[in-house]
């Protein structure tokens, strides 16, 4: 009897067949869902920049014209000629600066003091702050401008609720900027602030130099 080395492939198999490569695409399969998805979502900016240079017939028409004849380029300077856009601008810009420089202040002084002082109430009153959260803007619209109003007769006679402060007042101090920079103060290290109260330095110092400008630098560091 003849011994069979290791190995060796046994009589009658036929060479061995070559592994199956697996085809695979040039992109991710997603694109497939992808692609399709961003042309929806794309279609109404391109039927927006369409219809901004039809004429208004054309605008109009049903069905739509997804090719109008003559671009109207005109459409966008009779735009802004039918109302003061750079008083809306402008008005704009003012109540977005003052409303940011105003929490940043109101906030930044309402966040370190539920971060690091311990007074009576500080718990509840930080959770009835953010309770406000979960309250629609709708419910509370018609209260804010009774609010407004009120303060624009009696306390502020200038500043009335045709005047810009009415935008800018209410919106002063909110309760989720309250809430961010408590989070934020929290992650500070105490071994800063007690240092520096060490070295004789004031509370309001303090803040300014210590909190604040870390908050601005964005530097803190859990503990």
């Amino acid at each position: 009897m003849t011994a069979i080395p290791a190995g060796t492939p046994a009589s009658g198999a036929g060479p061995q067949a070559p592994a199956r490569r697996r085809r695979r695409l040039p992109f991710s399969p997603w694109h497939l869902v992808l692609i399709p998805a961003t042309i929806i979502l794309i279609f109404p900016f391109l039927w927006l920049l369409l219809t901004s240079v039809e004429t208004q017939a054309e605008a109009l028409h049903f069905p739509p014209l997804l090719t109008p004849h003559v671009l109207k380029f005109g459409n966008y300077l009779d735009a802004l000629r039918s109302g003061p856009f750079g008083t809306w601008f402008l008005n704009s810009v003012i109540v977005a600066v003052a409303t940011v420089l105003a929490n940043l202040v109101l906030c930044s002084l309402a966040g370190y003091a539920f971060a690091r002082f311990r007074f009576l109430g500080r718990t509840a009153l930080f959770a009835v702050i953010l309770g406000t959260l979960m309250v629609p803007f709708q419910v509370t619209m018609i209260p804010q401008f009774i609010i407004t109003k009120w303060l624009g007769v009696h306390v502020l006679a200038e500043v009335g609720i045709n005047h810009i402060g009415a935008l800018i007042l209410p919106n002063a101090a909110t309760a989720f900027g309250i809430f961010f920079l408590r989070q934020f103060f929290r992650t500070l290290p105490l071994e800063y602030e007690e240092s520096a109260r060490v070295d004789g330095c004031p509370e309001g110092r303090l803040f300014a130099r210590i909190a604040v400008l870390r908050a601005l630098n964005g530097d803190g560091k859990s503990p």
